[in-house]
């Protein structure tokens, strides 16, 4: 028996949860009321709520099935179960105007756009009952608003941005649950003007963007690399130009997604431009040495550092946990490690063992030196998020 389970047994009337993660199942049994003050319950596989019996009400809560199978259910209730500011991720089974194969995209990415104009994007959204729509992104308008069960065409409309401007940020989708849709784009010189630009969107999506082929970094039967300590630093004298570098830990405290970040540098330490950032809102350079993908909670980045641009005098490598929470960071890790491929053979491991309630980590540096490439284990970062960082080397972020 969970603790939160326990709680909720032997609790009479209402159970007002201490702000928090909860890890599940959790399976209701009687009449009750559920308040999580904006906690988040969670589970590796669901469903990660049940309630089996009629007089339930829960609110201010955030269900999370973590599971990458599309199929995986967050929520089985009963019709009558009330809900209110309840937000899922993962199916939901028997509550009405959800229906039970309906599954949100995660992500509608807008590509590259025109800066310092008016860009707007049409795209068709599949619900099966009435939703409120909000967006708090600034300089995004998108409309309708009140969503009608069936097929809604959205209309996305992005003030004008500067050059190499990114952004990413969230849209909710309040019905009897609430469903959150992130948003990505770009605005570049030289991307085309987007006039009522149409977007396919699939009918659902893994949360994880999930790894290309062609930069998968196996794990299982590998010789394990040469442990490096931080400050070291380290000769690229391989046959093969090509790293694959991968973050790892054994489990987590608390249920947490990292993602993969590279800055391409000048000599000066500052980004050429937003588009030599390469984050899953724009993964792969513009020469292709560079890419970055994420699959069952593994973020990697690839780098052929002789393919680089010779402007290019660093490529930090970074890590960061998702999400505005300051609870979330790097201390809910256990034995967090970056793993170091060469080809196949993992050449070098380095434990990050020294991050603490740090959320956004420069794991390492690959730098030329004398003309030739060495990497530096960093192993530092900010308490403060991914925007400081973005910030040092130069990337605007809206």
């Amino acid at each position: 028996m969970t603790a939160l389970q326990q709680l909720l047994d032997e609790s009479r009337g209402t159970l007002a949860l201490t702000p928090g993660e909860y890890e599940g199942p959790l399976v209701i049994r009687r009449p009750c009321t559920l308040d999580g003050n904006n906690s988040t319950l969670w589970a590796h596989r669901g469903p990660v709520l049940i309630v089996e019996c009629p007089g339930v009400a829960i609110r201010n809560l955030r269900v999370e099935n973590l599971s990458d199978d599309p199929a995986a259910v967050s929520i089985q209730a009963r019709p009558d179960t009330a809900f209110s500011g309840v937000e899922a991720r993962g199916l939901v089974k028997g509550v009405p105007g959800e229906g039970d194969n309906w599954t949100p995209p995660a992500l509608i990415e807008l590509g590259d756009f025109a800066p310092d104009s008016e860009n707007s994007f049409t795209c068709t959204l599949h619900i099966p009952g009435r939703a409120a729509l909000h967006c708090a992104l600034e300089g995004i308008e998108i409309t309708p608003r009140d969503l009608q069960p069936g097929s809604n065409v959205l209309k996305i409309t992005v003030q004008p941005l500067r050059n190499n401007t990114i952004f990413y940020g969230e849209m909710i989708l309040e019905c009897r649950l609430s469903r959150r849709i992130c948003l990505s784009g770009r605005a570049r010189t030289g991307a085309p003007l987007r006039r009522n630009h149409p977007l396919s969107l699939p009918g659902a999506v893994p949360w994880q963007m999930q790894r290309p082929p062609e930069i998968f970094a196996p794990m299982e039967g590998q010789k394990a690399g040469q442990t490096v300590q931080q400050g070291q630093r380290l000769p690229l004298n391989f046959a093969q130009s090509s790293l694959r570098v991968l973050y790892a830990h054994a489990r987590s405290l608390q249920p947490m997604n990292v993602d993969a970040y590279c800055f391409l540098l000048k000599g000066d330490g500052k980004v050429s431009g937003d588009e030599d950032l390469i984050f899953f809102g724009n993964s792969r350079s513009r020469d292709g040495a560079v890419a970055v993908s994420e699959a069952e909670n593994t973020p990697l980045i690839s780098v052929d550092y002789t393919r680089l641009p010779d402007w290019v005098q660093r490529a930090a490598l970074c890590f960061s946990v998702y999400g505005d929470d300051p609870k979330q960071n790097f201390s809910q890790a256990v034995q967090p490690v970056m793993h170091v491929f060469s080809g196949d053979e993992e050449v070098f491991r380095f434990p990050l063992s020294s991050l603490a309630t740090v959320k956004t980590v420069v794991a390492a540096e690959i730098y030329r030196y004398k003309g030739e490439w060495k990497i530096s284990f960093v192993g530092s970062g900010y308490q403060s998020g991914l925007r400081k960082l973005c910030e040092s080397y130069g990337v605007h972020v809206l």
